[in-house]
């Protein structure tokens, strides 16, 4: 699809890169638009224009729904990918109360005797899931939320994400959540489940291998040096080589992490011309100011930190785009030390690629507790970003931690690498969902089933007859509306647990 570019730069680069991307972040709308990690001539926050990102993220939504509802078919599944098409799966589940002349364009010809039966639905978020207190500041949360639990089955990376949203749809909606046959995690929704599931995915270790292949075969390309050469004088001092690389936001936590190498140089001086630290920058321009920003906080902390230990960062910013599997596998194969330090941050494969190609010379991963990383590997050693003499500390437990050691830790977390490639990520996400509906149509059958005895039982003490005057006294003691065979979505908004 080839949006309008008013309504790209209003959804994308609008709402869902200075709205939603900080919010489910855990960044709330003070800090968002009051906090130091603004510039200084920012702009304070303008509802108008919130409104009108707002509206363009409806509309980028409703283009995916009209285009989508002409194609899907009789039982089709539908995947739904990521925080920008969040309103899409309710619209593809009740698609009746959408469609409208409202909802159509002058381009639009769609008749609604041509829309399709209820497809099956998925929605998996690639990043992080706020807190129910953080969400509950966004105007349309609830707008949000309704869009997701439209789907059958929603999908994230790790349980932290996954609670929270449960949190949200409790105290937003009023809608709790329970254990399924086959311990799932459910939601009653419109007298439907809404499966929850936690699915972890990592990396291609064929399509790993291939380009490693390359590395170790054919001579690097000019566009190859521009990227690597930078650090490498300390690859010729023979020093311990830190790495990383994470995208130039604030929360990917790179300002964090010189702050604790800077500490770890001034409190660990017997290591001072034995280490390095290569960190690349990604520029993705997708977040312009805070990437600016960012990028001018880091090179006064290089600065600062070569000033006073000469050749001990070697920072260089790349774009995006010209950053290669096969760029990131060359510095992993020179870095003794892979170190994370984001302050909150979805699911990061660096790690991954790094433990899959050392597996002849194992290193060792530095992860951040804030990332989604920290709670896959359990071989990694673990930091708080924030306490820089602990994070200091753990620089210099791992250059003197034992070949022995590194490879047992590296041992931990290589199995799991190796077992969770994508296409057994998919497989489990859609053998969730026909569990799920399995199990509704077991239910379904079941509350048929009750119905059918609660006439029986009507029958047997003579409420069917329209003549009650022969019954004296009848007392109905009912729970959670099972008689009626319906039960109060919303009860909890009402109920304290």
């Amino acid at each position: 699809l080839f949006l309008p570019k008013e309504i790209t730069a209003g959804a994308y680069l609008g709402y869902c890169k200075e709205i939603l991307w900080p919010s489910f972040h855990n960044v709330d709308i003070l800090d968002l638009t009051c906090a130091c990690w603004q510039p200084k001539d920012a702009k304070v926050w303008n509802q108008s224009i919130a409104e009108s990102w707002w509206a363009a993220y409806v509309e980028m939504n409703r283009t995916f729904f009209v285009h989508l509802v002409q194609m899907v078919g009789d039982d089709d599944i539908v995947w739904v990918h990521d925080y920008h098409l969040m309103l899409l799966p309710r619209m593809l589940s009740a698609r009746d109360l959408y469609y409208n002349e409202d909802w159509l364009g002058e381009g639009d010809t769609l008749k609604k005797q041509q829309t399709p039966k209820q497809a099956q639905i998925i929605f998996f978020l690639h990043i992080p899931f706020p807190t129910s207190q953080i969400f509950r500041s966004l105007t349309h949360g609830s707008e949000l939320l309704n869009g997701i639990v439209g789907a059958h089955v929603v999908g994230f990376h790790a349980f932290d994400h996954a609670r929270h949203f449960l949190n949200a749809c409790k105290r937003l909606m009023g809608l709790s959540h329970q254990t399924v046959p086959g311990g799932l995690t459910g939601i009653k929704y419109h007298g439907r489940t809404v499966t929850v599931v936690v699915r972890h995915v990592s990396i291609e270790p064929d399509h790993v291998s291939g380009r490693l292949h390359e590395i170790k075969t054919a001579e690097d390309n000019e566009s190859f040096d521009i990227n690597t050469s930078f650090y490498t004088t300390a690859l010729k001092q023979h020093k311990v080589v830190f790495a990383g690389v994470d995208t130039c936001q604030r929360l990917s936590g790179i300002a964090l992490k010189l702050l604790a190498f800077e500490r770890f140089l001034w409190e660990y001086e017997h290591w001072r011309h034995k280490v390095a630290l290569v960190q690349v920058g990604l520029v993705e321009e997708k977040r312009p100011a805070d990437e600016n920003r960012t990028s001018s906080e880091i090179n006064t902390l290089v600065s600062r930190i070569n000033d006073a230990f000469p050749g001990s960062v070697y920072y260089k910013e790349v774009s995006s785009k010209f950053l290669s599997l096969i760029h990131r596998l060359k510095l992993w194969l020179n870095a003794d030390v892979l170190v994370d330090c984001s302050i909150r941050e979805g699911l990061n494969l660096a790690p991954f690629e790094y433990i899959y190609i050392r597996q002849q010379n194992p290193g060792l991963v530095l992860a951040s507790e804030f990332s989604a990383t920290a709670s896959l590997l359990n071989g990694a050693l673990r930091l708080n970003p924030f306490d820089l003499v602990s994070t200091a500390a753990a620089f210099d437990v791992a250059m003197t931690l034992s070949p022995k050691e590194r490879a047992a830790r590296h041992a931990r977390d290589l199995p799991y690498v190796l077992s969770r490639p994508s296409g057994k990520w998919t497989r489990e996400i859609l053998q969730d969902m026909q569990f799920g509906l399995m199990q509704q149509e077991i239910e379904s059958r079941t509350q048929s089933q009750q119905r059918r005895t609660n006439k029986e039982i009507l029958h047997t003490i003579g409420l069917d007859r329209k003549d009650t005057n022969e019954v004296s006294q009848v007392f109905i003691i009912d729970i959670d509306e099972s008689l009626s065979g319906v039960s109060s979505d919303r009860v909890g908004l009402y109920i304290k647990q």
